[in-house]
């Protein structure tokens, strides 16, 4: 007897309603079990191209481990593909993935023909997960993206990928050669998660850890380990095709940017840690932003300057940016280098709005904060900044408007000239002629040459170390304009990034 005819069998024999709900339930589920899509196994002799392009939506796909030689494209018309090591999950000692991790168990990824990316996609791809793969090296062609995924040249949603997203990854160029951009993400609706991003250095070319370049996001990058010389993160720095591709709903949370020192031997490398150069609501929370110095460029810590790069773009801009509760160390240039217009010649763009710079622990820099042409409004409040060398705020170029810039509740360690403006001096001057009508009031600044507005506390060079304990918290009885201490909120940056390194 068929399996429709013990069903209508069934149905004849029933006595109540409730049976009915019954019989149907026990069919659903054995109708589900039958239709619920395979795992499937893959050996490296296995060509893994074409167990994608077969595999029905659903598949997990899972790498036995060895290395595989593939230039893996993600077809559009399939669902929820998950392609993964056939391993154990590892147990994390920190929030990413160790390359210790993958100890060989792991399938290795590297590309068949170097010229083209380890992964891409096509127009259109969506709801694929890239779990617990190692990714690389490129040897033959360092200068290559090991991951494409989406296009510079899309110009509509149809086109964008969705849902790609990225966990648990060992992703890295070489000690020898490294690598020029782990993952190129021009997506929609994706995430790079809990992974180790490393080794993407090259001389003489802009190297980045992740480059998001063009497509509406939202983009969630949480709890990774980054190395990359440029930037370790930039975003933007290509001419979108319209305003609807500027990235945006940007989350950058938990991650550990880092330049390794052995890279000060690979000159015209390093520019910054973060730049974003067009993107509109970015939330920058709870990261650890690690060495910056002179070389390519000055080596500035976080860079917010928008750049309507190749002059075809004039809707570029930056908005609508919160950088919050994160620690800033170990830098040459300044921690932060605001521009809210793009000041090159024949080139236009959108004025850059709404900056909020809080909460966030600066360990040692050239210069705090730079600004012309600043974003409207500009606000720095309840940070703590030691170890300034030269000036603590630097305003310089194109004047905030009336207004626009609010310096409250700060700890600022003020260098040998405070806060400065450009060749007018430190002090009052630098505020009236740079940022008039500004609100500058319950800031500590240590060792500066003033004379400051008033409801500031000066004090002198030195005395700030006596007002601090070891992590860094602010001591003194000032009151803020908000009740709270003043300077950062150190214990809220070390519950929430514990693993941070002082």
């Amino acid at each position: 007897m068929t399996s429709m005819a013990k069903l209508l069998l069934a149905l004849l024999l029933l006595q109540s309603p409730v049976d009915l709900v019954n019989v149907l339930q026990i069919d659903l589920d054995r109708l589900r079990t039958t239709l619920t899509p395979p795992t499937i196994t893959v050996r490296t002799a296995d060509v893994l191209q074409t167990v994608l392009n077969t595999a029905p939506s659903g598949t997990t796909i899972r790498l036995q481990p060895g290395t595989y030689n593939v230039n893996l494209v993600l077809p559009a018309g399939k669902s929820g593909i998950v392609i993964r090591s056939d391993a154990p999950d590892p147990i994390l000692s920190k929030p990413w993935v160790q390359p210790s991790d993958v100890n060989n168990a792991w399938a290795t990824l590297l590309p068949l023909d170097p010229s083209l990316p380890v992964i891409a996609t096509q127009a259109g791809a969506h709801d694929y997960l890239l779990q617990m793969l190692e990714i690389g090296p490129n040897l033959a062609l360092p200068d290559r993206a090991l991951i494409y995924l989406g296009d510079f040249n899309q110009s509509s949603l149809s086109q964008v990928p969705n849902r790609i997203d990225i966990d648990r990854c060992y992703i890295h160029g070489s000690d020898a050669h490294g690598g020029l951009r782990g993952v190129s993400l021009n997506t929609q609706n994706s995430t790079i998660s809990r992974s180790y991003i490393s080794n993407f250095w090259f001389e003489g070319q802009d190297s980045q850890a992740i480059g998001i370049y063009t497509g509406p996001g939202p983009y969630l990058i949480s709890n990774n380990y980054l190395e990359g010389s440029g930037e370790n993160i930039l975003i933007g720095g290509v001419d979108t095709r319209n305003a609807g591709m500027t990235p945006s709903d940007i989350t950058v949370t938990g991650n550990y940017f880092y330049k390794p020192q052995a890279w000060r031997s690979k000159p015209g490398s390093v520019k910054n840690l973060f730049e974003l150069k067009n993107a509109r609501r970015a939330s920058i929370t709870y990261n650890v932003f690690d060495g910056s110095w002179i070389d390519a460029q000055v080596g500035h810590g976080i860079v917010f300057t928008v750049r309507d790069q190749n002059g075809t773009a004039p809707w570029t801009t930056i908005s609508d940016v919160v950088f919050r509760g994160n620690i800033v160390k170990n830098v040459e240039g300044s921690a932060f280098n605001l521009l809210g217009l793009d000041d090159t010649p024949n080139k236009s763009s959108l004025q850059g709005l709404r900056v909020t710079i809080d909460n966030n622990l600066i360990l040692g820099a050239n210069r705090g904060l730079q600004s012309s042409a600043g974003f409207r409004p500009t606000t720095f409040t309840h940070n703590t900044v030691i170890g300034c060398v030269n000036t603590v705020v630097f305003f310089y170029g194109t004047p905030f408007p009336a207004g626009q810039f609010w310096l409250t509740d700060n700890v600022l360690a003020g260098g040998m000239y405070g806060i400065f403006g450009d060749a007018v001096g430190s002090g009052t001057p630098a505020f009236t002629t740079f940022a008039p009508q500004s609100t500058a009031v319950a800031n500590v600044i240590e060792g500066a040459v003033g004379p400051y507005p008033a409801g500031n506390y000066p004090i002198v060079a030195g005395a700030l170390a006596a007002r601090l304990d070891a992590l860094h918290h602010y001591l003194g009885t000032e009151t803020s304009t908000d009740g709270r201490p003043l300077g950062a909120d150190v214990d809220d940056i070390m519950r929430r990034i514990p693993w941070a390194i002082q």
